[in-house]
């Protein structure tokens, strides 16, 4: 174990699936698993984004790939951390974490030479 001191049972809050995993959550305490859905969804659409890759004329696929591939092996003491605490989450099911794991996997593939 990478930190012992993880309670045994934790909720999780997964960003790439905030939303089901925060109504699921919402479930297990008791709640609607979708009340103030509407009213969190208007505070976040008063906010924009701008997608910055558009402003790009050239990207470097090769090179972005290699880099993210170096981040990915900087941060594996973190990643087996992430990995322990999706495995004690209780609102996450075998399949969930599974998909968590599995995206990572994908994100952080050896890039081709």
């Amino acid at each position: 174990k990478i930190y012992a001191g993880i309670p045994k049972q934790i909720l999780v809050i997964r960003t790439e699936h905030l939303w089901k995993d925060w109504r699921g959550i919402d479930k297990l305490l008791g709640g609607g698993g979708g009340d103030g859905e509407k009213a969190m969804i208007a505070d976040n659409n008063a906010y924009r984004y701008r997608d910055l890759r558009s402003n790009y004329a050239y990207r470097n696929t090769t090179l972005m790939a290699r880099a993210r591939y170096n981040l990915c092996q900087a941060l594996k003491k973190e990643y087996r951390f992430y990995k322990e605490l999706l495995d004690l989450a209780v609102n996450l099911d075998e399949t969930e974490v599974q998909v968590s794991v599995d995206e990572f996997g994908r994100s952080c593939s050896r890039p081709s030479s």
